[in-house]
């Protein structure tokens, strides 16, 4: 190796010897620990692992050899499959003020307020025309939409509309009335019901080329699981 440059001369350029473009490797400690395990949802059912629709979290290499297989899909931030069970409300968030239609953009950036992270194309609206406002006596509706996982499940989820004006930073549905879980009887209120998540082995590709996902899932019964109906 050769010396190292004396402190106040400047360093010759590595192009003068190649013995200078050589660097003496470090093991750093935080690079040696395992990685942190992924939180994954299973596809199937995977031997010594889990069974279909299970989240677990599994080591890297189990998760990333389960994935290239599509035996399994990476679990966004929050649980899916447990927001579309437990319903569990996410907040709406559309203006006071502006004119505007509910749409997958809307809601993809009210869930990430949340830190739920959904492409805004795995996004889709329930079935029928899609709710427009300011329409405050919408306020605090129960909206169902559905969330898609690689293309091989579908997830019922829920909104509840709240209206808000930017310049106040206020809404018509005080923060400590916003309900968290939704009842049999709350979802009846407002024309919804019970669901659970759609399977598709095969994936969705027939539903996309045959109807809007949300018109397949409204003809759906609401205890149906998985593809095999």
């Amino acid at each position: 190796m050769p010396e190292r440059t004396p402190d106040g001369l400047m360093q010759r350029p590595p192009t003068d010897h190649q013995d200078f473009a050589k660097y003496e490797a470090k093991e750093d400690p935080q690079y040696l620990e395992p990685a942190p395990p992924i939180k994954m949802i299973l596809l199937e059912d995977v031997d010594d692992v889990g069974d279909k629709y299970e989240i677990i979290d599994l080591s890297v290499n189990l998760a990333h050899k389960l994935y290239l297989n599509k035996k399994a899909a990476y679990a966004s931030p929050f649980d899916l499959e447990y927001y579309g069970r437990k319903k569990q409300i996410v907040p709406i968030y559309v203006s006071i003020r502006n004119e505007w239609t509910l749409n997958p953009l809307i809601l993809a950036t009210s869930m990430e307020q949340h830190g739920i992270r959904i492409p805004v194309n795995c996004i889709y609206l329930a079935d029928g025309e899609p709710m427009k406002g300011p329409a405050l006596k919408e306020d605090g509706r129960l909206i169902r939409f559905y969330a898609t996982i690689e293309d091989k499940l579908i997830v019922p989820l829920l909104g509840r509309i709240l209206h808000v004006s930017l310049d106040e930073d206020t809404n018509l549905f005080p923060e400590d009335q916003q309900l968290k879980m939704a009842s049999n009887a709350q979802l009846l209120q407002f024309g919804l019901r019970p669901e659970t998540i759609y399977f598709n082995p095969n994936g969705l590709q027939q539903i996309y080329e045959k109807e809007e996902i949300g018109t397949f899932m409204a003809k759906r019964p609401s205890n149906a699981i998985t593809g095999a109906e």
